[in-house]
């Protein structure tokens, strides 16, 4: 059996800085309210939008670090489970494991189904391994 976890450290780290960025902007967007001219529509338009996106994001990675996500691959399944939901596949439907995007800094690993309307299934970010690590072990297990 094989089982990977999301890093509490990691997940902490991230519903701050997201936390921050929406102070930031919200803070912003009150003090382009009391400015004239084209900066309140700025605010309005831009400034608080963007506050509620990174809101958001430090609400979903502060669940996250309530529940942290788990991967688990045993008796031929993979079991993909978040807070949201539960992701259960057969290893029979799966073509392979991969890191996608493979060049960019916020890699996370995946699969690939052979059929499905969800041809691709990315098990997201903040693990206490590499996506590396994890792909390659799911790979040596997937062969044997």
């Amino acid at each position: 059996m094989i089982c990977f976890r999301q890093s509490r450290l990691k997940l902490i780290a991230a519903t701050v800085l997201f936390a921050a960025w929406a102070v930031a902007f919200a803070f912003m967007a009150f003090v382009s309210a009391y400015l004239t001219g084209l900066w309140p529509y700025v605010g309005l338009s831009a400034l608080v939008p963007l506050a509620a996106a990174f809101a958001i994001a430090a609400f979903m990675t502060a669940m996250s670090f309530a529940t942290p996500a788990t991967l688990t691959l045993d008796d031929g399944r993979l079991v993909f489970k978040t807070w949201r939901r539960t992701e259960d596949i057969a290893l029979a439907d799966i073509a392979g494991f991969m890191v996608i995007p493979p060049t960019a800094a916020l890699r996370s690993p995946a699969c690939e189904k052979k059929t499905g309307p969800r041809k691709f299934v990315s098990f997201g970010r903040y693990w206490e391994k590499t996506p590396e690590e994890i792909v390659a072990a799911l790979k040596t297990r997937q062969t044997e």
